[in-house]
């Protein structure tokens, strides 16, 4: 119970201001060019210190269980066993707004608007295709396949998509997200839900493209907590 009482204000210190302080040094920093070494070794500390903040929220949380909530789980395990689903939704529904308000935020001020980018996609699928059956007519299929996946990759696949910078990032979202499906794959398993999974894949999909993947990966927790709440009540 104390854990859950603490999550938000966890997170708020823990993740939220580190966050901040990061961006604000970001901010102050001269283009990347002009960097003196003082410089960069102070943005390299700040970006060390960012990137430990899970371990801060883990010491946040763990102080404040320690020194300003009383623990009631034990009595609560016996008189009102879901005491702590209250705190968990805030918390969940917190969680989801500070993984969602910035993936709407760069879909705002991102160069290409993404209507303008899936406009690009569809749009060229048909002349491709056409091109693609000319082609396949004077060069073996394999050999054609082989091209197209090329051509597909270079055009719409920025060089910097593979950097670190973002490569981190997308392992980290997506093996979350595959930690997520996995414990979805036990529910069913265990036949605690009928969701199909054509429909848990449409929810996680369109989750993730509106509110990013730390969204879609809070949502899939959220529902299997309760799923799994409402079979022990």
């Amino acid at each position: 119970m104390s854990y859950a009482k603490t999550v938000i204000v966890s997170i708020i210190f823990g993740f939220l201001v580190p966050t901040i302080l990061y961006a604000v040094r970001l901010g102050l920093c001269s283009p990347w060019p002009l960097m003196d070494e003082t410089s960069y070794q102070s943005l390299s500390l700040c970006t060390l210190f960012w990137q430990l903040s899970p371990l801060w929220v883990m010491l946040t949380q763990r102080m404040l269980v320690l020194t300003a909530v009383v623990d009631t789980t034990a009595r609560d395990r016996i008189q009102n066993p879901r005491a702590d689903l209250s705190y968990l939704r805030w918390a969940y529904a917190f969680a989801a707004a500070a993984g969602g308000i910035p993936h709407l935020y760069e879909w705002a001020h991102a160069p290409t608007p993404i209507t303008e980018y899936v406009q690009y996609m569809v749009g060229n699928r048909f002349t491709r295709a056409a091109a693609t059956l000319q082609e396949s007519m004077l060069v073996p299929l394999p050999q054609v396949l082989f091209m197209h996946v090329q051509q597909v990759l270079v055009s719409q696949f920025d060089q910097t998509l593979l950097s670190s910078y973002h490569l981190g990032p997308m392992v980290l979202s997506i093996s979350g997200l595959i930690w997520v499906l996995l414990h979805v794959r036990d529910l069913k398993r265990a036949k605690k839900t009928q969701t199909s999974w054509l429909q848990i894949l449409a929810v996680g999909i369109i989750t993730t493209l509106v509110g990013g993947p730390a969204t879609a990966m809070v949502v899939g927790w959220a529902w299997r907590e309760e799923i799994l709440a409402t079979a022990g009540s």
